[in-house]
Protein backbone atom coordinates (compact mmCIF):
# COMPACT_ATOMS: atom_id res chain seq x y z
CA UNK A 1 0.00 0.00 0.00
CA UNK A 2 1.75 3.20 -1.03
CA UNK A 3 0.61 7.04 -1.27
CA UNK A 4 0.85 8.55 -4.75
CA UNK A 5 0.92 11.95 -6.55
CA UNK A 6 -1.22 11.37 -10.50
CA UNK A 7 -1.22 14.33 -12.49
CA UNK A 8 -3.90 14.29 -15.12
CA UNK A 9 -5.23 17.07 -17.06
CA UNK A 10 -3.02 19.22 -15.01
CA UNK A 11 -4.86 18.48 -11.91
CA UNK A 12 -2.98 16.35 -9.20
CA UNK A 13 -4.59 14.26 -6.93
CA UNK A 14 -3.43 12.19 -3.93
CA UNK A 15 -4.76 8.63 -3.43
CA UNK A 16 -3.60 4.83 -1.53
CA UNK A 17 -2.64 2.61 -3.99
CA UNK A 18 -4.03 -0.90 -3.35
CA UNK A 19 -4.43 -4.19 -4.35
CA UNK A 20 -7.63 -6.29 -4.74
CA UNK A 21 -7.62 -8.05 -1.98
CA UNK A 22 -6.34 -5.31 0.32
CA UNK A 23 -9.08 -3.29 -0.96
CA UNK A 24 -11.43 -6.34 0.28
CA UNK A 25 -9.89 -5.95 3.76
CA UNK A 26 -10.50 -2.23 3.70
CA UNK A 27 -14.03 -2.38 2.79
CA UNK A 28 -14.67 -4.98 5.48
CA UNK A 29 -13.39 -2.66 8.49
CA UNK A 30 -15.37 0.11 6.41
CA UNK A 31 -18.93 -1.67 6.67
CA UNK A 32 -18.18 -2.30 10.50
CA UNK A 33 -16.86 1.50 11.18
CA UNK A 34 -19.11 3.56 8.97
CA UNK A 35 -16.03 5.23 7.58
CA UNK A 36 -16.73 6.04 3.76
CA UNK A 37 -14.64 5.02 0.97
CA UNK A 38 -14.32 6.24 -2.46
CA UNK A 39 -13.02 3.58 -4.89
CA UNK A 40 -10.39 4.68 -8.21
CA UNK A 41 -9.23 3.29 -10.78
CA UNK A 42 -9.51 2.58 -14.25
CA UNK A 43 -12.86 0.43 -16.29
CA UNK A 44 -12.89 -3.34 -15.73
CA UNK A 45 -10.49 -3.86 -12.87
CA UNK A 46 -13.20 -4.86 -10.50
CA UNK A 47 -14.17 -1.86 -8.25
CA UNK A 48 -17.71 -2.47 -8.13
CA UNK A 49 -17.38 -6.61 -8.01
CA UNK A 50 -14.86 -6.37 -5.26
CA UNK A 51 -17.48 -4.21 -3.30
CA UNK A 52 -20.53 -6.30 -3.91
CA UNK A 53 -18.04 -9.23 -2.96
CA UNK A 54 -17.52 -7.49 0.29
CA UNK A 55 -20.99 -6.95 1.34
CA UNK A 56 -21.31 -10.63 0.91
CA UNK A 57 -18.88 -11.72 3.28
CA UNK A 58 -19.73 -9.28 5.50
CA UNK A 59 -23.76 -10.00 4.88
CA UNK A 60 -24.04 -6.16 4.72
CA UNK A 61 -27.43 -5.20 2.28
CA UNK A 62 -26.15 -3.24 -0.40
CA UNK A 63 -27.96 -0.24 -1.92
CA UNK A 64 -26.89 0.30 -5.32
CA UNK A 65 -26.92 3.87 -7.21
CA UNK A 66 -25.88 5.22 -10.38
CA UNK A 67 -25.36 9.35 -9.69
CA UNK A 68 -24.32 9.59 -13.29
CA UNK A 69 -28.10 9.01 -14.52
CA UNK A 70 -30.09 10.44 -11.19
CA UNK A 71 -31.77 13.47 -10.41
CA UNK A 72 -30.29 15.65 -7.29
CA UNK A 73 -34.07 15.15 -5.58
CA UNK A 74 -32.75 11.44 -5.97
CA UNK A 75 -30.58 12.77 -2.68
CA UNK A 76 -32.71 15.30 -1.43
CA UNK A 77 -36.12 13.49 -1.37
CA UNK A 78 -39.27 14.61 -3.32
CA UNK A 79 -40.86 18.25 -1.98
CA UNK A 80 -45.04 17.65 -1.22
CA UNK A 81 -47.41 20.27 0.25
CA UNK A 82 -48.70 19.28 3.45
CA UNK A 83 -52.55 19.14 4.31
CA UNK A 84 -52.62 22.40 5.98
CA UNK A 85 -51.65 24.13 2.61
CA UNK A 86 -48.93 26.11 4.87
CA UNK A 87 -45.81 23.88 4.77
CA UNK A 88 -44.12 21.67 2.60
CA UNK A 89 -42.05 18.24 3.71
CA UNK A 90 -39.28 15.93 1.38
CA UNK A 91 -40.87 12.91 0.78
CA UNK A 92 -37.68 10.38 0.58
CA UNK A 93 -38.23 7.84 -2.22
CA UNK A 94 -36.47 5.34 -3.96
CA UNK A 95 -32.79 4.68 -2.65
CA UNK A 96 -32.82 7.27 0.09
CA UNK A 97 -35.93 6.23 1.80
CA UNK A 98 -34.06 2.48 1.63
CA UNK A 99 -31.03 4.00 3.21
CA UNK A 100 -33.16 5.81 6.23
CA UNK A 101 -35.36 2.61 6.65
CA UNK A 102 -32.11 0.52 6.98
CA UNK A 103 -31.88 -1.97 10.43
CA UNK A 104 -28.85 -4.36 9.24
CA UNK A 105 -25.20 -3.26 7.74
CA UNK A 106 -26.09 -1.89 4.62
CA UNK A 107 -23.48 -0.33 1.95
CA UNK A 108 -24.78 2.69 -0.29
CA UNK A 109 -22.55 2.08 -3.39
CA UNK A 110 -22.69 5.42 -5.36
CA UNK A 111 -20.75 3.41 -8.54
CA UNK A 112 -19.54 5.92 -11.36
CA UNK A 113 -19.90 8.94 -8.51
CA UNK A 114 -17.48 11.41 -10.72
CA UNK A 115 -19.50 10.53 -14.29
CA UNK A 116 -22.59 12.74 -12.16
CA UNK A 117 -23.38 16.55 -12.29
CA UNK A 118 -22.14 18.89 -9.75
CA UNK A 119 -25.45 19.31 -8.74
CA UNK A 120 -26.30 15.21 -8.74
CA UNK A 121 -22.55 14.84 -6.36
CA UNK A 122 -23.52 18.36 -4.19
CA UNK A 123 -27.00 16.39 -3.44
CA UNK A 124 -25.14 14.05 -1.41
CA UNK A 125 -22.58 16.27 0.25
CA UNK A 126 -24.96 16.77 3.28
CA UNK A 127 -25.40 12.73 3.90
CA UNK A 128 -21.93 11.87 3.71
CA UNK A 129 -21.05 14.15 6.21
CA UNK A 130 -24.24 15.07 8.52
CA UNK A 131 -25.45 11.85 7.56
CA UNK A 132 -29.45 13.61 7.22
CA UNK A 133 -31.11 15.79 5.03
CA UNK A 134 -34.42 17.24 4.97
CA UNK A 135 -35.30 16.26 8.62
CA UNK A 136 -34.59 12.71 7.63
CA UNK A 137 -31.84 10.82 9.81
CA UNK A 138 -29.57 8.11 8.20
CA UNK A 139 -29.62 5.27 10.60
CA UNK A 140 -25.59 4.18 12.22
CA UNK A 141 -25.68 1.02 10.22
CA UNK A 142 -25.52 2.52 6.62
CA UNK A 143 -21.63 2.88 4.92
CA UNK A 144 -21.34 5.01 1.69
CA UNK A 145 -18.77 3.63 -1.01
CA UNK A 146 -18.65 5.10 -3.68
CA UNK A 147 -16.30 4.36 -6.90
CA UNK A 148 -15.23 6.24 -10.27
CA UNK A 149 -13.16 5.81 -13.14
CA UNK A 150 -10.45 8.53 -13.78
CA UNK A 151 -10.40 11.71 -16.11
CA UNK A 152 -8.15 10.23 -18.41
CA UNK A 153 -9.82 6.95 -19.23
CA UNK A 154 -12.62 8.56 -21.66
CA UNK A 155 -15.41 7.16 -18.86
CA UNK A 156 -17.09 10.88 -19.27
CA UNK A 157 -15.48 11.52 -15.81
CA UNK A 158 -15.15 15.06 -15.66
CA UNK A 159 -13.95 15.14 -11.67
CA UNK A 160 -15.12 15.01 -8.22
CA UNK A 161 -16.12 18.20 -5.76
CA UNK A 162 -13.43 18.84 -3.63
CA UNK A 163 -15.94 18.56 -0.90
CA UNK A 164 -17.12 15.43 -1.93
CA UNK A 165 -14.04 14.03 -2.22
CA UNK A 166 -12.89 15.18 0.94
CA UNK A 167 -15.81 13.36 2.71
CA UNK A 168 -13.97 10.24 1.54
CA UNK A 169 -11.06 8.21 2.11
CA UNK A 170 -9.82 7.76 -1.49
CA UNK A 171 -7.90 4.70 -2.81
CA UNK A 172 -6.28 4.12 -6.17
CA UNK A 173 -7.21 0.64 -6.89
CA UNK A 174 -4.31 -1.18 -9.34
CA UNK A 175 -4.61 -5.07 -10.44
CA UNK A 176 -2.87 -7.75 -9.27
CA UNK A 177 -2.20 -10.98 -10.96
CA UNK A 178 -1.86 -12.92 -8.18
CA UNK A 179 -5.35 -11.59 -6.45
CA UNK A 180 -7.25 -12.14 -9.80
CA UNK A 181 -6.39 -15.60 -10.34
CA UNK A 182 -7.06 -16.22 -6.90
CA UNK A 183 -10.70 -14.76 -7.53
CA UNK A 184 -10.57 -16.51 -10.99
CA UNK A 185 -10.58 -20.21 -9.45
CA UNK A 186 -13.48 -19.71 -6.99
CA UNK A 187 -14.91 -18.00 -9.96
CA UNK A 188 -14.88 -20.88 -12.19
CA UNK A 189 -12.44 -18.54 -15.09
CA UNK A 190 -12.12 -21.19 -18.16
CA UNK A 191 -8.50 -22.54 -17.80
CA UNK A 192 -6.97 -21.49 -20.90
CA UNK A 193 -7.74 -17.98 -20.03
CA UNK A 194 -5.55 -18.32 -16.15
CA UNK A 195 -2.81 -20.18 -17.87
CA UNK A 196 -2.95 -17.63 -20.69
CA UNK A 197 -2.24 -14.66 -17.93
CA UNK A 198 0.39 -16.67 -16.21
CA UNK A 199 2.10 -16.82 -19.65
CA UNK A 200 1.42 -12.91 -20.18
CA UNK A 201 0.96 -11.40 -16.83
CA UNK A 202 1.39 -7.69 -18.78
CA UNK A 203 -1.80 -8.34 -20.24
CA UNK A 204 -4.07 -8.63 -17.47
CA UNK A 205 -4.54 -5.41 -17.77
CA UNK A 206 -2.91 -3.21 -20.35
CA UNK A 207 -6.10 -0.84 -20.74
CA UNK A 208 -5.55 2.09 -23.85
CA UNK A 209 -8.51 4.36 -24.04
CA UNK A 210 -9.64 4.93 -27.18
CA UNK A 211 -12.39 6.29 -29.70
CA UNK A 212 -12.61 3.42 -31.61
CA UNK A 213 -14.93 0.40 -31.13
CA UNK A 214 -12.44 -1.96 -29.76
CA UNK A 215 -11.92 -3.43 -25.76
CA UNK A 216 -8.49 -3.47 -24.29
CA UNK A 217 -7.88 -6.33 -22.15
CA UNK A 218 -8.36 -5.76 -18.41
CA UNK A 219 -10.09 -8.29 -16.12
CA UNK A 220 -13.59 -7.42 -17.03
CA UNK A 221 -12.82 -8.39 -20.63
CA UNK A 222 -11.16 -11.88 -19.24
CA UNK A 223 -13.95 -12.23 -17.60
CA UNK A 224 -16.11 -12.35 -20.67
CA UNK A 225 -13.88 -14.13 -22.95
CA UNK A 226 -14.12 -17.13 -20.22
CA UNK A 227 -17.71 -16.79 -20.14
CA UNK A 228 -17.35 -17.39 -24.10
CA UNK A 229 -14.87 -20.69 -24.08
CA UNK A 230 -17.23 -22.04 -21.30
CA UNK A 231 -20.19 -22.03 -23.61
CA UNK A 232 -18.29 -24.00 -26.12
CA UNK A 233 -18.03 -21.10 -28.40
CA UNK A 234 -14.23 -20.42 -29.75
CA UNK A 235 -13.19 -17.34 -31.71
CA UNK A 236 -12.41 -19.79 -34.97
CA UNK A 237 -15.60 -21.10 -35.11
Amino acid sequence: MSKVTETKDGATTRAITIRPSQLARILGGAIRTGHPVLITGAPGIGKSDITYQACLKTGADMILSHPAVSDPTDAKGLPWPCQDGERAVFLPFGDLEAAIHATKPTVWFLDDLGQATPAVQASYMQLTLARRVNGHQLPACVTFVAATNRRADRAGVSGILEPVKSRFTIYALATNLDDWCEWAVTADIHPHVLAFLRFRPDLLHAFTPTADMENSPNPRTWARLSAWLTTGIHPDD
